[in-house]
């Protein structure tokens, strides 16, 4: 809808909401898979203990990207939001 009213400035936020978005799943996706073979690796008997350092230790090494993602994710919906 935003493409056919024909706005520069629509269709670019548009874009940038998009782009966004889809960078926020590609991050969130890898660092799931991340968990996922820190998981695997980790040779401890109880499997919440196992998951619980996995996750420490990926978002440890992750958080900032996730942290820039999201937020400018966030601020891109709430300005898309009001157009």
């Amino acid at each position: 809808m935003v493409i056919l009213s024909g706005h520069w400035r629509g269709i670019a936020m548009d874009l940038l909401f998009v782009i966004a978005y889809t960078v926020l799943i590609y991050c969130a996706t890898m660092t799931a898979f991340q968990i996922i073979n820190v998981v695997q690796k980790n040779r401890s008997v109880y499997y919440f203990s196992k998951w619980f350092k996995s996750v420490k230790r990926v978002m440890k090494a992750h958080w900032l990207s996730l942290s820039v993602v999201t937020g400018a994710y966030v601020v891109l919906w709430s300005m898309f939001s009001l157009i």
